[in-house]
């Protein structure tokens, strides 16, 4: 369920990707994530979802046929693993401002001044792509997602652990 895609701008391009070249349907553009959650709709599951689902899980786990499997405990594994193992440092975008201290600090050679220039341009940075239109979404809601994306959300909790952990490292290594 994507707000951005239903705003009116965004609305014509959608339909030109999707090669039907029409606006989606009224009914379509109205509807509101806590409904569709709450009413179980495919387009707002995770589990069973079709396969253009984006999944960083997936992503990191890498090419093996279980890392295709939605939250897998397989896939989680791995890609836990793989971050390990191949990444020196994974940033998480709620937390833009660390990340980039820690890039920073583990990847100098390419990420040096990469945190004073995005802080020079945040504001212009942080409104670019904004939905001013984004409704609230009560907590129930997002548990209910929350528990259906279970390991997908361990994966997030698992980079954000492992960053906050290369900060600490890096702040101790620098003084």
């Amino acid at each position: 369920m994507d707000y951005y895609m239903r705003l009116g701008g965004v609305r014509n391009f959608v339909a030109k990707m999707r090669k039907n070249n029409k606006p989606e349907d009224e009914k379509w553009l109205q509807r509101d994530f806590s409904s569709c959650v709450l009413q179980n709709d495919d387009e707002c599951r995770f589990e069973g979802a079709h396969e253009n689902v984006w999944s960083q899980m997936m992503f990191f786990c890498g090419m093996d046929e279980r890392c295709n499997e939605k939250n897998g405990a397989w896939a989680l594994s791995r890609a836990m693993e793989n971050v390990d193992k191949y990444y020196s440092v994974v940033g998480v975008l709620e937390e833009l401002d660390l990340s980039l201290e820690v890039f920073e600090a583990y990847i100098p050679r390419v990420f040096a001044g990469a945190r004073e220039t995005y802080l020079k341009n945040k504001e212009t940075m942080v409104s670019i792509n904004k939905n001013q239109e984004k409704p609230n979404i009560p907590e129930e809601v997002k548990q209910l997602v929350r528990d259906e994306m279970g390991n997908e959300v361990r994966f997030y909790e698992f980079c954000k652990q492992r960053l906050h952990r290369q900060a600490k490292f890096a702040k101790l290594v620098v003084t």
